[in-house]
């Protein structure tokens, strides 16, 4: 979990959007999922950090391999798990066509306006969110003309793991549309 709490921000602008994991990848196909379904890829530091071990070696990126699709562990459903910031490659891919693939998942994220919610700050407000199920991402159209300040707290999460039977949310939760219970019932497995 992430809590921010802004102190001091811009007089309009500087607005933080977030997006769903689940409702993103629910946008993509059945046929797509399982090609991206149990893919690895390289999450890479927004900013290099001091090992704390070897402070003089100076700052460092920081790289872990975590799956592209994730489960959360608290409701076992399956959420897209990339961000323009920090997903650098698909494991096993070429650049250009990890590039492809990537490109198109953060486009899902960015462009589908109805897996995202926007906050407007006002001085003295906070957000929660879970960073295991969302990206997001600050609003820069103030400029930087204006002050924007506040105190964000992360705890640690778990090792992200994927399982391939785990549901979507749209499974779990019974909201399948008519087409995909048609499919279903004609014995085709149907996620989302």
């Amino acid at each position: 979990m992430t809590h921010l709490h802004n102190d001091t921000v811009p007089p309009i602008g500087g607005d933080t959007l977030w997006a769903s994991g689940y409702a993103a990848y629910e946008k993509l196909s059945p046929d797509f999922r399982k090609i991206i379904d149990g893919k690895q890829a390289v999450y890479r530091s927004a900013h290099p950090y001091l090992d704390r071990s070897n402070p003089s070696a100076g700052p460092k990126y920081v790289e872990r391999i975590h799956p592209l699709v994730r489960v959360h562990p608290a409701t076992g459903w399956k959420a897209l798990w990339v961000n323009r910031a920090m997903t650098d490659r698909i494991v096993g891919l070429d650049k250009a066509e990890s590039d492809v693939i990537l490109n198109y998942l953060y486009d899902v994220f960015e462009t589908n306006v109805d897996i995202q919610v926007r906050f407007r700050w006002t001085a003295g407000t906070s957000a929660l969110w879970d960073n295991r199920v969302t990206i997001h991402n600050a609003s820069w159209d103030y400029g930087g003309k204006y002050p924007r300040h506040g105190t964000r707290v992360t705890a640690l999460a778990e090792k992200p793991y994927f399982d391939v039977d785990a549901p979507t949310r749209r499974e779990a939760l019974g909201l399948l549309g008519d087409d995909e219970l048609t499919l279903k019932g004609e014995g085709e497995k149907v996620e989302g």
